[in-house]
């Protein structure tokens, strides 16, 4: 399946889809930090150092991940994606007792879809 045509397409779109999502969650935590008092450089500084290991993630997964089969992929990426599914329902279901129900469940169900 890495031969097959379009396959280097496909994974420079992945690459693609993880830089543009992290420019959002960098924003987000950026702001999170300078709302706690956080001086620009610091605040700067930190980001980058927490948006930073998405790097070293992916060139650990390339050094240790380089010869493991296709069933353990699967099984990583089913563990990791089971765990933002946790973190996503949690947080709704955090919110829908503290917060507007009718809201929260429109804007999981929108997400979600």
């Amino acid at each position: 399946m890495a031969h097959a045509p379009g396959s280097r397409a496909l994974a420079f779109s992945l690459v693609v889809a993880v830089c543009v999502h992290k420019i959002p969650e960098g924003l987000a935590l950026g702001s999170l930090l300078l709302g706690a008092g956080f001086r620009p450089r610091a605040t700067l500084l930190r980001v980058a150092g927490v948006e930073a290991t998405t790097l070293l993630g992916g060139f650990a997964g390339v050094l240790f991940l380089a010869g493991v089969s296709r069933i353990w992929l699967a099984a990583i990426v089913a563990h990791a994606g089971g765990g933002f599914l946790f973190l996503a329902l949690h947080a709704a279901f955090g919110e829908i007792f503290r917060n507007h129900k009718p809201l929260v469940l429109i804007s999981f169900a929108s997400g979600s879809a």
